[in-house]
């Protein structure tokens, strides 16, 4: 369906670590929702912005991420760079999450609960070992000339 290239990763399967990271940013925002720093009114709209924010959080990140990258030369963005933009970027698929659906879904403030959701969300992936600690910097590195 998607004719995704063969990239040099550290992940076994590019395919299968974006829909893994898509699944632990579902379960995230739905834990977060669950504990109240996402508020629902309903099933409907709970299921509505776990798929919609969990979903972009992802493609942001990756989107931000890949486009820093290129924007300046890196052959890799280091961890602080990768958070902020994944932290943003899931602040943002919350902030429209709350826009689309506004019936239902409220946040206390869509930083703090992109930070939250974000930061477990990265934290389980590191447990799960589907994002390798080692080989990473957290500074931005210069692609050689």
């Amino acid at each position: 369906m998607f004719n995704i290239p063969k990239l040099k990763t550290p992940h076994l399967s590019p395919r299968r670590h974006a829909v893994m990271m898509v699944v632990i940013f579902m379960f995230m925002t739905l834990l977060a929702t669950m504990a109240g720093i996402v508020q629902s009114s309903s099933l409907l709209s709970t299921t509505a912005v776990v798929v919609v924010s969990g979903t972009a959080s992802v493609f942001l990140g990756t989107l931000v991420t890949a486009a820093t990258r290129a924007y300046f030369g890196l052959i890799q963005t280091g961890r602080v760079i990768q958070y902020l933009g994944f932290w943003l970027a899931t602040s943002l698929s919350l902030g429209v999450a709350s826009y689309l659906f506004t019936d239902g879904a409220t946040f206390a403030s869509s930083l703090f609960g992109g930070l939250v959701i974000f930061a477990c969300s990265f934290a389980t992936a590191y447990l799960l070992e589907e994002i390798p600690w080692r080989g990473r910097t957290w500074l931005p590195m210069k692609r050689k000339q």
